[in-house]
C-alpha cells in the first residue's frame, strides 16, 4: 500500500525473504519541536527466561536495554503521528489495523525483529459471539459466572466489536472458522460459551498455515501505518497531564521523539517473563513460557510511572499441554518431536505437589485442560509430579492420546487445542524419551511405589499412591471427588512406575493498569489519564481465575480495537 511504510532499520524481515526495508523518514518530519515535554521512566526490567525459550530467532537477538531515567539527552529524529501503539502482538496489530482503517496515520513499535517475534504467532482461539442477538445472553453468562471480576463495562463494548473484527480480518485475507460450543446436559461444554471462533495454524506446530505471515499481509494492509522493529519505547511524553507521545530508540541507538496526537497505545504482553514481577503479585511460581522474551512488564511500568493504577485481578494462564521441565532440551509441547512423556498431565495420570500430595482433579485436567487448573498448579509453586505405569507407556506407543483416554475413562476429548494438537498423536518414542528424562533428571523409574519414593526423594508417594487406589477400589475418591470414571488404580502387575516431574508452562500472565470502558488508562483516583490507552495482557480486563476460553486472546482483540477507536476519535473526532 502506497502509504505504509516498514521500519526494519536495515534488518531482515525476518520471514525469510532477505531483503531490507527502508522508510521515507521526511515523511515523518513536521518539523524540529522544542522539548518541553517530561519524559516518563518506562522500565525495561530483565526477563526470567531460559536460553532456550522465546518465540525463535526472531526474538533471540534482542536489542539492548535502553531505559532513561529523564527526557533523553538527546534527539535523533522528531516523528509525528496520530496513534503511536506500543508492542505489536494481537492487541497492537488489532489496534494499528482499527487505527488506520479510520484515517489515522500511525506508528507501531516492538522490540521484536518482526511479527514472528511477537505472541500474535502462538495463540489460536478467540471468544466471540454467533450473532449481535446473543449479546445480552452472553453478556450476562461472563458477567454473572465470573462473578462480576472483569472489566464489565469494557465486556460490553467488546462483545458489540468482535463480530466486526473477526469479519475485517477474514476479508484481508485471516484463515478463521467458526465453531460452536453450546452447553448440553451431557458435555456443560468446555468453557460454556455459545460460539468460538479459531484462527487455524500454530507458529510452534504449523499445522495449518503460516500464521507470521497471515498477520504480515494483515499489516500491508493498513495505509498510513509506519512500523519499526527493533525499536524500544523508553518513556511517554506528558504535558499538564497529558499523554502526548513517547520516546524510543532503535537497535542503531537512534532516539526519535515520537509525537501522537490521539495518545499512545502500550500492548506490551504482559509480565510472565519478569520473575520479581511474578513474585510479587502471583507468588514464587516457576514459570517457563512459550510467550516472547519481551513480555517482561515494560509496559506496565511504563504506564505506572504517569500515575496509571494497577488493578486487581493477577494469573498465569497455564498451557492446555500442561507443563515441561526445564532440565529438559525440549521446551515446547506443542511441538511433535518434543519428549513425549511431558504430556501425561493431560491424559488423567495422578498428580502430586512437592510433598507428595495429590491437589487437583486429574480428570479435569483432561475434561478442561491445565489452562483452567492454573491456580492449582499456581498454588503449588508451579512445580508438579505426574505418576506412569508401563504398561500405560507400552500402550501409548501404539494407540493415540484421544483413544487411550476414550478406552481408559470412556471420555472423549472435546477441547479444541488438545483435539487440534495432541489427540490425533500416538506416542512411539515415549519409552525412549522416558529414558531421556531419566538421564536428565527429571523422571524416575521403580518397581514399586516405596522404592519411586526412595529414588525421587518425593516424600510421601508411597502412602498417596497407597490411599489412592484404595479410593480407586472403593469407586469414591473422598479427597478430591473425582469422577468415578477417572478412578482407574495402579496395580503391581502394570509396573515398573515412572514419576515425572514438570514445571509450570505457561502462555502469559493476566492482570494490568485499571481501564475504563475505553481502554483509558485510570489512576489512583480511578480518572482517566487523557491520551494513554492499556490493551492486552498490559490491561486489567480478564476474571481471575480464567474460566472462559478464548477470552484471553479475545480481549486482546477487542481491547486494541476499542483503544483504537477512542484514541483516533481524539485526534479526527
Amino acid at each position: 500500500m502506497g502509504d505504509r511504510q516498514n521500519r526494519n532499520l536495515g534488518y531482515g524481515c525476518g520471514n525469510g525473504c532477505g531483503e531490507e526495508h527502508g522508510i521515507d523518514r521526511r515523511a515523518f518530519m513536521k518539523g524540529t519541536l522544542a522539548l518541553g515535554a517530561a519524559g516518563a521512566l518506562g522500565l525495561g526490567l530483565a526477563a526470567c527466561t531460559n536460553e532456550e525459550q522465546g518465540s525463535g530467532d526472531d526474538t533471540a537477538d534482542e536489542p539492548e536495554n535502553t531505559t532513561q531515567n529523564t527526557t533523553p539527552a538527546r534527539i535523533d529524529e522528531v516523528l509525528e503521528c496520530d496513534v503511536a501503539v506500543v508492542g505489536c502482538g494481537v492487541a497492537g496489530i488489532s489496534a494499528c489495523v482499527r487505527a488506520t482503517d479510520l484515517g489515522a496515520r500511525v506508528i507501531g513499535m516492538d522490540r521484536a525483529l518482526s511479527v514472528a517475534g511477537t505472541n500474535a504467532v502462538s495463540t489460536v482461539g478467540f471468544y466471540g459471539i454467533a450473532n449481535k442477538e446473543e449479546l445480552p445472553i452472553q453478556y450476562k453468562q461472563l458477567t454473572e459466572k465470573s462473578n462480576y471480576m472483569l472489566n464489565i463495562t469494557f465486556l460490553s463494548r467488546y462483545l458489540g466489536i468482535i463480530e466486526d473484527l473477526a469479519a475485517n480480518y477474514l476479508a484481508r485475507g485471516m484463515t478463521i472458522m467458526t465453531q460452536t460450543a453450546y452447553p448440553t446436559e451431557e458435555n456443560p461444554g468446555d468453557f460454556g460459551v455459545g460460539s468460538v471462533i479459531f484462527t487455524t495454524g500454530h507458529f510452534f506446530v504449523n499445522r495449518e498455515g503460516d500464521r507470521a505471515a497471515e498477520y504480515e499481509g494483515l499489516l500491508e494492509s493498513c495505509d498510513g501505518l509506519d512500523q519499526m522493529w527493533r525499536t524500544e519505547v523508553t518513556g511517554l511524553i506528558v504535558n499538564d497531564g497529558v499523554i502526548s507521545g513517547c520516546y524510543a530508540q532503535d537497535s542503531d541507538g537512534r532516539v526519535y521523539q515520537i509525537n501522537a496526537k490521539g495518545g499512545v497505545i502500550v500492548c506490551t504482553g504482559g509480565f510472565v517473563h519478569n520473575a520479581e514481577m511474578v513474585s510479587q503479585y502471583i507468588g514464587n511460581t516457576t514459570v517457563y513460557s512459550y510467550a516472547n522474551l519481551f513480555n517482561d512488564g515494560a509496559g506496565i511500568k511504563l504506564a505506572q510511572s504517569t500515575g496509571a493504577q494497577l488493578g486487581k485481578n493477577f494469573a498465569l494462564n497455564c498451557s492446555e499441554g500442561g507443563g515441561l521441565n526445564h532440565k529438559s532440551r525440549e521446551f515446547n509441547t506443542y511441538l511433535f518431536g518434543t519428549n513425549s512423556i511431558s504430556r501425561s498431565p493431560i491424559i488423567g495420570d495422578v498428580i502430586l505437589n512437592r510433598r507428595g500430595q495429590r491437589f487437583v482433579d486429574e480428570g479435569v485436567m483432561s475434561k478442561k485442560t491445565a489452562m483452567f487448573c492454573s491456580e492449582p498448579l499456581t498454588r503449588e509453586g508451579g512445580a508438579f509430579y505426574t505418576v506412569m505405569s508401563q504398561k500405560e507407556i507400552d500402550t501409548l506407543k501404539t494407540t493415540t492420546l484421544f483413544d487411550y483416554v476414550l478406552q481408559r475413562y470412556g471420555f472423549a476429548f472435546t477441547h479444541p487445542m488438545i483435539l487440534m494438537f495432541f489427540a490425533q498423536d500416538a506416542l512411539p518414542n515415549i519409552q525412549e524419551d522416558a529414558e531421556t528424562a531419566i538421564t536428565e533428571g527429571w523422571c524416575w523409574k521403580a518397581d514399586s511405589f516405596e522404592a519411586l519414593e526412595q529414588v525421587s526423594g518425593l516424600a510421601n508417594l508411597a502412602a498417596t499412591m497407597q490411599e489412592y487406589n484404595g479410593m480407586c477400589a472403593a469407586g469414591v475418591d473422598t479427597i478430591l471427588y473425582k469422577d468415578e470414571d477417572f478412578l482407574v488404580p495402579y496395580l503391581e502387575e502394570d509396573g515398573p512406575f515412572y514419576l515425572v516431574e514438570h514445571d509450570f508452562s505457561a502462555w502469559s500472565t493476566q492482570g494490568g493498569i485499571k481501564t475504563d470502558a475505553y481502554c483509558r488508562a485510570l489512576d489512583g483516583d480511578s480518572q482517566v489519564i487523557p491520551g494513554l490507552y492499556m490493551a492486552g495482557m498490559d490491561a486489567d480486563n480478564n476474571m481471575v481465575p480464567y474460566l472462559f476460553g478464548g477470552t484471553a486472546q479475545g480481549f486482546a482483540l477487542g481491547s486494541g480495537y476499542l483503544a483504537a477507536e477512542d484514541a483516533v476519535k481524539r485526534v479526527l473526532g
